[in-house]
């Protein structure tokens, strides 16, 4: 082969690697209900600060609130949120102000352990 022939098949096959790799590459994860996110939700964090820490509301259950969580305040909305790892159904206000958080987790994982044994949220 010549020089030229080599250095074509060389620059090739480092476009065919790098295609591939930009294909395998992880996409961002989305965020999702589980301990370490719901403890940092906060009493009149809006609608978009919620669903920016824990993710896009699952459910509006306003009408049908789930076993064990108290009826929205009137004008308010219950939104339920869910995940692999933990779900909640959170209160927000007239003003559309977070008011409270209905947590419920299913899986707590080795960080999240560590960080309750710290206190260290």
């Amino acid at each position: 082969m010549r020089k030229w022939q080599r250095l074509l098949f060389g620059f090739v096959a480092l476009v065919a690697l790098a295609g591939v790799a930009i294909l395998l590459w992880p996409a961002p994860m989305q965020p999702a209900a589980s301990l370490k996110t719901l403890a940092r939700l906060a009493p009149g964090m809006s609608e978009a600060q919620v669903a920016a820490t824990i993710g896009l509301p699952a459910d509006d259950v306003t009408g049908r609130p789930p076993a064990g969580v108290p009826p929205a305040v009137p004008g308010g909305r219950l939104l339920a949120y869910t995940g692999d790892r933990a779900m909640a159904t959170v209160e927000f206000g007239p003003d559309g102000r977070l008011v409270r958080c209905h947590p419920v987790v299913r899986i707590v994982n080795l960080e999240e352990r560590i960080r309750l044994r710290l206190n260290w949220w």
